[in-house]
């Protein structure tokens, strides 16, 4: 009995021997793999968007023959002295610099000729400006535009002596140095020591001071009666100006 219930244990214990290793021996099963997903689908290839043309500068418009009859206008001139020529301003040249510090601007205009008074039914443009010239023993006016009429425009000029206009322009001009140089005798005679010299100084500059008035009293009203001004039926024209002056630019003349 002993020996058989030796025989049973050793063959219990030599199958669980058995059945160990054969556990050990076989690796665990790994998780089955998924199936790849499919490829996306493959659309219709799509071009690239072709480049755009280059920008062309436009060609200028030319203008309509209405435009063009709008800007031409019917004008009628005299004058109160023969032969008074009559100009239009073609273009204008701008240049601006300093000298020292003083700011200067300066304008330079190109003018072609289009009547020698009088002239009648003379073709105008209706937006340009123009003058009268010095020539022909007439002195010039200012810069003028027409009047936006759609009938005949009658211009009148009355013209200067250009004689009589640069003789004035000289005079006020002499008289203006004239003025200057007597008020600095004026001041210079208040720093002279000799008592006789002081005297001296001061009476020259009342003197010299007192002809440069008198030469611009005579002189600046003779400059501007001299001068050319033009009048459209019966009214002054509209002066641009462009005589010297002071602006934010400096000094314009």
């Amino acid at each position: 009995m002993k020996t058989a219930g030796a025989s049973a244990l050793t063959a219990l214990a030599l199958s669980l021997i058995v059945s160990t290793n054969a556990y050990a021996a076989d690796p665990p099963m790994s998780p089955p793999q998924q199936p790849a997903p499919p490829p996306p689908a493959q659309g219709p290839a799509v071009a690239p968007p072709a480049a755009a043309p280059a920008a062309t500068p436009s060609e200028p418009v030319a203008p309509t023959p209405a435009e063009v009859h709008y800007r031409r206008m019917s004008v009628d001139v005299t004058s109160t002295r023969p032969d008074a020529v009559l100009e239009r301003r073609l273009s204008v040249k701008e240049e601006s610099g300093a000298f020292v510090v003083i700011p200067w601007h300066d304008t330079q205009s190109t003018w072609e000729q289009v009547c020698i008074a009088p002239c009648h039914g003379a073709d105008f443009d209706r937006y340009s400006t123009y003058r009268v010239a010095t020539a022909n023993g007439i002195s010039s006016s200012g810069t003028f535009t027409l009047p936006q009429s759609d009938a005949t425009v009658h211009l009148e000029l009355k013209a200067g002596d250009r004689r009589a206009n640069r003789a004035g322009v000289a005079l006020g001009g002499a008289g203006f140095a004239a003025l200057v140089v007597g008020g600095s005798l004026l001041i210079a005679g208040e720093n002279v020591g000799d008592h006789d010299g002081r005297i001296k100084t001061r009476n020259a500059g009342f003197i010299v001071g007192a002809a440069g008035i008198v030469a611009m009293a005579i002189g600046i009203p003779l400059a501007i009666m001299s001068r050319t001004y033009v009048y459209a039926d019966n009214e002054p024209v509209r002066l641009a100006n462009t005589k010297p002056h002071f602006t934010g630019n400096g000094f314009v003349f």
